[in-house]
């Protein structure tokens, strides 16, 4: 049994791209009747499959679209506007590297300001808030980008013994 993540095909959040900070309305909430964005240009499908639920799911990490929340296991986790945002995205995108460029025009809706930084730190971020058993999903593309790696192809680094321990 593989354990990609399940993939929503719709949420509050993706219509023809992720909302932006100024197509939120007033009350917060959005509208859960956009018109699911198609896959990016290039990408090839993935062994996600659909929900109805509007969740995305990969061993024990839970994005809920239309609630808005994320958990890891029984641990909710507080994310921001844009943490939520992002990782919602490259979810729904596993497999595929995006530039620095392509998270900044997607999910901030903007084109790249700060040096690329911007999403750096937000990255940062998420790995310290997914802890240390799903900081390795977002993986760096060095000299490129980002990706989301699921579950059944995460590789954890191994930490092999020093010259100084014995082994």
């Amino acid at each position: 049994m593989t354990h990609a993540p399940t993939r929503a095909l719709h949420g509050p959040a993706f219509g023809a791209g992720l909302a932006r900070r100024g197509d939120i309305p007033p009350d917060g909430r959005l509208s859960a009747s956009a018109e699911p964005a198609g896959p990016p240009r290039g990408h090839r499908g993935s062994t996600a499959h659909r929900s109805t639920e509007g969740l995305l799911v990969d061993d024990g990490l839970r994005v809920c679209l239309e609630e808005r929340t994320t958990s890891v296991g029984v641990r909710t986790l507080e994310l921001t506007f844009l943490e939520f945002e992002l990782l919602a995205y490259l979810l729904l995108h596993p497999k595929q590297v995006f530039t620095r460029r392509q998270l900044m025009e997607t999910v901030w809706g903007y084109p790249e300001a700060g040096g690329g930084r911007t999403v750096d730190v937000h990255i940062a971020r998420l790995r310290r808030k997914l802890g240390a058993r799903h900081r390795y999903r977002l993986a760096t593309v060095r000299r490129v980008g980002y990706k989301y790696v699921p579950h059944d192809l995460t590789h954890h680094p191994v930490r092999l013994p020093g010259p100084r321990t014995g082994f």
